[in-house]
């Protein structure tokens, strides 16, 4: 996959990346070496989302994920000091 760029013990939060474009940027961020954090709506899709993207990149510890509605600004900060600690 295409590197422009070196992330590596960087980590980054996609919002919508449990599917389309968030998904492919969680792809191209993975591979270009930071830890991500996907967030999606859908807890099925976005566990089922994490599972992939820790088998093709063959290291769950860089992927996690995170059920958020990021329409409610609450949840958002939630779950955003969950990203932190984890």
């Amino acid at each position: 996959m295409y590197q422009p760029f070196d992330l590596s013990g960087r980590g980054v939060v996609v919002t919508g990346g449990n599917g389309g474009i968030g998904l492919g940027m969680a792809r191209a961020l993975l591979a270009s070496g930071a830890a991500v954090a996907i967030w999606g709506s859908n807890p099925d899709k976005t566990a089922k989302a994490a599972l992939q993207l820790a088998d093709e990149c063959g290291d769950a510890k860089r992927v996690h994920s995170f059920v958020c509605d990021v329409s409610d600004e609450q949840a958002v900060e939630a779950t955003f000091a969950a990203c932190v600690a984890a």
